[in-house]
Order: C-alpha cells, then structure tokens, then sequence
C-alpha cells in the first residue's frame, strides 16, 4: 500500500492526506480484481496523470472520459465487469418519486444499450484514452452506478430534480461467507 501512496503523490497534485489514502485504496481495489474503476473526482483533472497512475498498477490500464468525468480502469477487468452487467444486469431502482421501485424494463433496456455503447467505445479505442461524449438522455448517476460496480444504481429523470438520496456518500459492502 505504501508503494500506491508514493505513486499517487510522484503522478498526482493532491495534498489532501485523506484524499490520498482514499484513492490508494481505490486503486488497491482496482488491482486485485475488486473494483472495476475508479471515477476520479479527488482532485483536478490531470489525463496524463491519471493514465501514468494506473499504467503502475495495471499494465493494461486507461481511462475514459466520459463528458466531464474521468475514470481510470484496467481494461481486461471493466470489459469483464461490463460484459457481466450485459448477462446480469444490477437492480436499477427508479428514485424519480418518493415511491422508489424498480425501473421499469424499458429502462433498464436502454441502459443496457449504453453499457453496449460503452464496451464497444473501449473495446475499439486504439488508444489508452477513451473519450466518450454522452448523449442527451443518458443519467450519468446510473452510469456511474454501474461502471463502479454497484449492485444496485439509481435512475431518475434527467428532466426533473431528484433529492431523494440528500448527497449522502454511498458506500459498496460485500458480505463473503
């Protein structure tokens, strides 16, 4: 772990102490196959950074743009992970309402389309960079969801303001027995 923590501050400008050890730990994730990206919001955008940063973790490593957002990802891991959401898709849980449900099959079709959009983005990238502009209708919150690998992702109109979750952290738990 401390190899990652020098790694991050020789790559990467983040003088926050916490911040640090979050994305070390994130990126421990990544490299022992638990986390299938990291969405890289803990400090200002440093492309070239990020993409030294998990090319020493992962030889295979990149990262995608995708509008604004960047993620930096192994990519034999997140194609695996993309191709399992394909066959098996997360719960997407509509939050639209007070009234959460699960998202309507529709739904869940289209984001499914997109997922498909996504692979074939990195799949085709000759690149180690994949920049990816999101069309109009897409909900980058579910998106997220699932290229983090949440089990379950949130939908809601992108129309319509949504503050049923209050910007409260979320937190991924697996439970191994």
């Amino acid at each position: 772990m401390e190899d990652l923590l020098r790694s991050i501050k020789l790559k990467l400008k983040i003088k926050n102490r916490d911040k640090i050890q979050e994305l070390g730990v994130n990126l421990w994730l990544v490299k022992h196959g638990l986390k299938p990206s990291i969405l890289m919001d803990v400090c200002q955008v440093q492309s070239q950074g990020f993409l030294a940063l998990i090319k020493s973790i992962s030889g295979d490593g990149m990262v995608l743009k995708i509008g604004q957002d960047y993620f930096m990802f192994s990519k034999k891991l997140l194609l695996a992970h993309l191709e399992a959401v394909l066959q098996d898709p997360p719960i997407y849980l509509d939050i639209s309402t007070n009234q959460h449900v699960i998202a309507s099959q529709q739904i869940i079709d289209a984001y499914q389309g997109i997922i498909q959009n996504v692979k074939f983005n990195i799949l085709n990238e000759s690149s180690d960079f994949v920049d990816l502009e999101p069309e109009s209708d897409w909900n980058m919150c579910t998106i997220f969801g699932i290229l983090l690998g949440y089990p379950v992702v949130y939908y809601f109109k992108i129309d319509q303001e949504c503050s049923s979750l209050n910007n409260e952290d979320l937190l991924v738990v697996s439970l191994n027995h």
